[in-house]
């Protein structure tokens, strides 16, 4: 008897570590899931914004195609109606591509698209862009997704830090 009351039963003690070890392992379970959480959110908005660089980049190619068409003696059309064409192809190469969790982004012809001129300076060895200078052969895409225009990206768990979406913005410029 003596020695029972000096000597507790070893089963105590390992009852009592694993009632440690479920709330340690309990802890470790929410850093986990907060950093899985994490990871989904800045995957989504790394995927968005290489497809928003993708359209913004198709977008200018395609509008600097168009006002190719303005150049050289044979041109087809007239400066004025290049840049109309030109943004207008730039809007609808926009609407052509998927952006996180929307099927077709938008861009706005006045606003996302600029038309302007870039040459080159010999005596300052360096390229000279002037915006809105005719006759044009540069042009820059701008797509965006912000809370301006209700399309900034939605965030699924970063809700839980207070940030409900994120805003994205690419810019592309292509030249002849």
């Amino acid at each position: 008897n003596d020695y029972m009351q000096n000597h507790k039963p070893s089963g105590i003690k390992r009852h009592t570590r694993r009632g440690v070890i479920i709330i340690f392992a309990g802890a470790l379970l929410v850093i986990v899931i907060g950093f899985v959480a994490f990871t989904v959110d800045v995957g989504m908005v790394t995927l968005t914004k290489g497809q928003m660089q993708s359209a913004s980049d198709s977008a200018a190619h395609a509008a600097t195609m168009e006002v190719a068409r303005s150049f050289g003696p044979g041109n087809e059309l007239t400066l004025d109606e290049a840049e109309a064409i030109a943004r207008q192809r730039a809007v609808e190469m926009v609407s052509r591509f998927r952006t996180g969790d929307v099927a077709s982004s938008v861009a706005d012809g006045a606003r996302d698209v600029r038309l302007g001129r870039r040459t080159w300076h010999d005596a300052s060895q360096e390229w000279i862009e002037e915006w809105g200078v005719s006759p044009y052969n540069m042009v820059e895409v701008t797509v965006r997704r912000t809370a301006q225009d209700t399309t900034a990206l939605p965030m699924s768990f970063a809700q839980v830090l207070g940030r409900d979406n994120f805003e994205l913005t690419t810019t592309s410029v292509s030249a002849l």
